[in-house]
């Protein structure tokens, strides 16, 4: 079982207990992802003011962990890294890409073919007239790309359901657990966020023998301490 509060490592939790502004805030889904990729970020992490923790598995638990360690943290910008399947040619297994775009797929009314998505009943996830926040089925938050992602309650668990969600997602080129959760969070504290993954397998394709993890954390990794130079 994953522990959602155990800090990234003693070692960095004392090096960042004392600032108060933390920069960057790495959020790692779950505890295999976290166990590959989190050492490959440990050295040039504990050296500046970027801090890793698990936001944990799936919509619920993701978009909870997220809003508590905002709160308590404080960070400049949110970072969400991990692996995602494939919806597209474009994302190619073993490499890592940038997302600027989430759409949610699961939510709404019915399952399947029925589905119906909470926009396309007339509902929105959230808004506040307040602050001007407001969710709808699909949250931009980068303008320097479109590429988008695709957040699922659950793994599409056939190609023939990856390619059903493609056709209903026309512009989505993977799919995740986790990212429009984490991005809500953000939406709603007020948080830049910055989505990377690496693709570690066709979406739909349940043969783990065939999944490159490894490979595609690496390249997120890659991508990542690129990103935080």
């Amino acid at each position: 079982m994953v522990n959602l509060h155990r800090s990234a490592s003693i070692s960095r939790l004392d090096f960042n207990e004392g600032f108060k502004d933390l920069r960057n805030l790495i959020l790692i889904p779950s505890e295999l992802e976290y166990r590959i990729l989190d050492p490959l970020l440990v050295e040039p992490v504990s050296r500046s003011l970027d801090r890793t923790e698990r936001c944990g598995f799936g919509l619920i638990a993701a978009a909870a962990r997220t809003a508590q360690l905002i709160a308590e943290h404080d960070p400049q910008q949110v970072i969400l890294a991990g692996i995602a399947g494939t919806l597209a040619s474009e994302c190619a297994i073993g490499s890592a890409y940038r997302f600027g775009q989430v759409a949610c797929d699961g939510i709404g009314i019915g399952i399947g073919r029925d589905h119906q998505s909470a926009g396309d009943a007339g509902w929105n996830h959230y808004h506040d007239d307040d602050t001007g926040v407001w969710i709808a089925d699909r949250i931009t938050f980068a303008t320097d790309t479109n590429r988008q992602l695709l957040s699922v309650a659950a793994a599409s668990s056939s190609l023939e359901e990856s390619h059903y969600r493609s056709t209903r997602h026309s512009a989505a080129v993977a799919e995740d657990m986790e990212g429009f959760a984490v991005a809500a969070a953000c939406q709603i504290a007020g948080k830049p966020l910055e989505i990377f993954r690496g693709i570690s397998n066709q979406a739909g394709n349940r043969d783990h023998s065939m999944w490159q993890i490894e490979a595609a954390l690496h390249s997120v990794a890659a991508m990542l301490l690129e990103h935080l130079r």
